[in-house]
């Protein structure tokens, strides 16, 4: 049986476009590898196609599935948002400190760097502030397994790694971001 979407689950859908996801125009499908649906409802294998006359998309087929169990990594630029497993959306939003010591510099102290992160909750309309840290070794400062609405966090890297003094504008960073449902 068919089912039209309404525009709050192609919005959905359309944030997961960052990742996997795509839409043939010559068929007028949109194919989602997994969708999570009012926060609860996780599917996988969408196939959606677009009705032309109306403006909306109809369900072909798909597969309700479990949510995934065990922590995920995820790689995220600086100013990048992308869609969790549960629906919510983590935004890397700022650097607050590199004091890291640069490559071709020898330190008297070790240094760290510190990011912020964004954690949207569609379902409640709410923000979470998350910060992590790392000190030069790679070691989390932060504290383990930060939680922020249910999930736990922790920054696994921060790339690139000072190679002198003359620091990294914000753009260039990325953070790789461990999460769970489950403390670690």
């Amino acid at each position: 049986m068919k089912t039209l979407f309404s525009l709050l689950v192609l919005s959905l859908a359309l944030t997961a476009l960052a990742d996997d996801s795509h839409f043939s125009i010559e068929t007028k499908v949109l194919t989602i590898p997994a969708l999570v649906v009012d926060g609860s409802t996780y599917y996988e294998n969408v196939l959606l196609e677009l009705d032309t006359d109306t403006g909306q998309f109809i369900l072909l087929s798909s597969t309700k599935a479990e949510f995934p169990s065990g922590s995920q990594l995820l790689q995220l630029d600086f100013d990048e948002t992308k869609l969790l497993r549960d629906a919510s959306l983590l935004s890397f939003v700022a650097v607050q400190s590199d004091s890291r010591c640069p490559l071709a510099v020898q330190c008297i102290t070790a240094g760290f760097v510190e990011v912020t992160l964004q954690l949207q909750d569609a379902t409640i309309d709410q923000n979470f502030e998350i910060k992590l840290r790392l000190d030069e070794n790679g070691t989390e400062l932060s504290v383990p397994g930060t939680e922020a609405n249910g999930l736990y966090f922790r920054l696994r890297e921060v790339n690139p790694y000072p190679a002198d003094e003359q620091g990294i504008e914000n753009a260039k960073y990325s953070a790789v971001v461990e999460y769970s449902s489950e403390s670690f």
